[in-house]
């Protein structure tokens, strides 16, 4: 079940130069994607993952904003490599149906994951937030 319908992107949202690139996935291109990218690119977040733990064994990220998060593969590499420290989660992705994947991935965690379809969204959050 997915938690919101598919993405209409509106004109007021972006410029004529990015549409072009622009790729919303539904529902179903979600899971094709999820089945045939997924694996392969979570194996290699893995690896770049453990390299910089064992070479920056200091490095401890609390907070990843994750743009272009797609159904959550770093979110997920992140989690289990540095699962101790790692508070904050924030998906960034215009197509709802693969922030409703990644939200499902995480939702068992003790990670604090916020997710956002809309640039103008993120900026009210953020305004004044020192944090």
């Amino acid at each position: 079940k997915f938690l919101h319908k598919p993405l209409i992107l509106r004109h007021d949202d972006i410029d004529s130069k990015q549409s072009n690139n622009l790729i919303a996935y539904g529902p179903d291109d979600t899971i094709a994607y999820a089945h045939y990218f997924m694996p392969s690119r979570y194996i290699i977040l893995m690896k770049l993952l453990n390299d910089i733990k064992i070479y920056l064994p200091n490095y401890k990220p609390m907070k990843v904003i994750d743009f272009g998060c797609g159904p959550g593969t770093a979110g997920a590499a992140i989690k289990e490599i540095y699962s101790d420290n790692f508070l904050k989660y924030t998906g960034i992705d215009i197509s709802r149906s693969m922030l409703d994947s990644a939200r499902i991935l995480l939702e068992n965690s003790k990670i604090d994951c916020v997710f956002y379809d809309n640039i103008s969204n993120i900026i009210k959050q953020f305004k004044g937030n020192k944090d």
